[in-house]
């Protein structure tokens, strides 16, 4: 009723004073429609009757409509006017925040990532001499402990690694401020030329729970795949170890039953000879001497591809710990970049 308006046109058509008698049944009619209160005029348009009102009418209306939408588009003018005040002309890129790799790095350090990647090493060198060394010693190096194990990053399966925690040794103070100074320097870059408010939005981006952190950092290093196989090296230094180490014995066994048979004064069996050498002799020295330069070769090998594969391994969990940081501390201070740059150009359109 408030918004409508009712127009009986054509009323010079009607018979003269049935006018009235048909505007009071159009009421009737549009009372039982329930709009007791609308307003009805009759025209003609013919004739011009009731065209002033009618105009009159609508133009209020129309007028009134532009007085509410200026009104509200004033209003629209002081918000924009007042928001702006509070949003600066530009912000960093999203993409490419500043501090990435020194956060990254930091994170790491806390993360216990050195200690994994010594455990590597150590373990490929473990491994490679327990398979490559001198036979007659390798059984000892059995008894020393697993580097991996000991920190408790063996592979289990994915809801055991899940819920394990590692036994990598907690961050330091000096690490734990690294991580402090890092974030600090990502929101800092973020914030550059931001107003307070915004500022203030990135800071608290870039600074989640501690804790909440840490589990992330263990999760993230734990859940990285180790390697662990063999390098076919390994099989073929083995193998040759140990045709060397029976041709050793060969030789002491052969020695031993010369000396037995000089002992007893028994007729003395020809013995070979390998040039200048005899061949028991040969077997023995030859043997040990060989293995011994065979084990030599193989630690130097086993360092250059523990350096290798702490290299690779060093890559993996960087990666892990750069997702943590996106997630945890560059993702957020990304979202509030973008909210500030939203808001920048949908007031620069206003305006």
């Amino acid at each position: 009723e408030a918004v409508m308006l009712i127009v009986l046109n054509q009323i010079d058509r009607v018979p003269l004073g049935a006018a009235d008698a048909i505007k009071a049944d159009l009421r009737r009619l549009l009372a039982e429609d329930g709009l007791k209160n609308v307003r009805v005029l009759t025209t003609s348009a013919a004739t011009g009757e009731g065209m002033p009102e009618l105009r009159s009418v609508i133009g209020k209306a129309v007028r009134k409509h532009e007085a509410v939408v200026q009104r509200a588009a004033a209003d629209l003018d002081d918000v924009t006017h007042d928001l702006a005040q509070g949003v600066g002309e530009g912000e960093a890129d999203p993409r490419k925040l500043p501090g990435r790799e020194l956060l990254v790095d930091s994170l790491a350090g806390a993360a216990g990532v050195p200690a994994v990647l010594d455990a590597v090493e150590a373990d490929y060198r473990r491994g490679a001499r327990a398979r490559t060394g001198w036979p007659f010693t390798r059984w000892a190096r059995r008894f020393r402990p697993d580097p991996l194990k000991r920190l408790r990053l063996q592979r289990l399966g994915d809801e055991a690694q899940r819920l394990q925690r590692s036994s990598l040794p907690e961050p330091t103070q000096a690490q734990r401020a690294q991580v402090e100074l890092a974030t600090r320097r990502v929101a800092e870059g973020a914030s550059e030329g931001l107003p307070r408010r915004w500022a203030e939005a990135v800071r608290d981006a870039a600074t989640p729970p501690g804790a909440d952190v840490a589990d992330a950092l263990d999760q993230a290093v734990t859940g990285v795949e180790l390697e662990r196989h063999r390098p076919l090296w390994w099989s073929v230094f083995g193998l040759l170890q140990m045709l060397l180490a029976v041709a050793a014995v060969a030789g002491l066994v052969w020695l031993g039953a010369l000396f037995v048979v000089d002992w007893f004064r028994l007729p003395e069996p020809r013995t070979p000879m390998l040039g200048p050498v005899p061949w028991p002799t040969a077997l023995l020295v030859g043997g040990l001497a060989v293995g011994l330069l065979l084990a030599t070769i193989g630690g130097r090998l086993a360092a250059v591809g523990g350096r290798r594969r702490r290299r690779r391994t060093e890559k993996r969990l960087r990666a892990a710990v750069a997702e943590v940081a996106a997630k945890r501390v560059l993702d957020p201070v990304a979202e509030v970049l973008i909210d500030h740059r939203t808001t920048r150009e949908a007031l620069a359109k206003r305006r």
